[in-house]
């Protein structure tokens, strides 16, 4: 499952979830008011590349919503990987939470290609379907967090006698665009 962990969600799993595999020096994470720009280019994929049989992006992950609780709580770059081949798309992503390096991989299976895209999905999650669209004619990439019908009273118990499935209860779809060139520059004075 990919998670994106929307700042409602981080307050609901707590610190224990995560898992540091490298410490760094702090870095804030962008805010969205910093993403929004009006230049169109800015909107899409840092990198996007295509040949047959093959997809890649790199970007950063951003909310449609507009709204800041639905962001990604934390600075992160992501690359895409797509196969036909294999029917296989990747996702690796790299996140800075808490001060600490994370590192994952989700696999989505292919559902469907063609001149003008990629449907991938990952049911691995019990909450939600992640579905990944990749719009080659635009350059584009999107991903959905669809909740699943029968998730209710599943998941990590949380307060009030519910569980963490029963708070995710809308679609929430973020888009790639290229803002990762200032994702981890930014240092402590005195740091190298």
């Amino acid at each position: 499952m990919t998670v994106r962990a929307p700042m409602t969600w981080l307050c609901l799993l707590g610190v224990q979830a995560v898992t540091p595999m490298l410490v760094l020096a702090q870095t804030k994470p962008i805010q969205p008011s910093q993403a929004r720009v009006a230049d169109k280019d800015s909107e899409k994929p840092a990198m996007f590349y295509q040949m047959p049989g093959y997809v890649s992006a790199e970007g950063q992950w951003r909310a449609l919503s507009g709204k800041p609780a639905d962001e990604v709580a934390y600075s992160h770059v992501v690359k895409i990987e797509c196969r036909s081949d294999i029917k296989d798309c990747s996702e690796a992503t790299a996140k800075v939470f808490m001060g600490l390096l994370q590192i994952s991989v989700a696999h989505y299976d292919v559902i469907h290609w063609d001149d003008n895209g990629i449907i991938a999905e990952d049911n691995s999650s019990i909450c939600a379907t992640n579905r990944l669209l990749i719009s080659t004619r635009e350059r584009s990439v999107m991903t959905m967090d669809v909740p699943k019908a029968d998730a209710k009273g599943k998941g990590i118990p949380i307060e009030g006698g519910k569980h963490m499935c029963d708070v995710i209860d809308h679609t929430d779809t973020y888009k790639l665009i290229g803002q990762v060139h200032s994702l981890f520059s930014e240092r402590k004075a005195g740091t190298r």
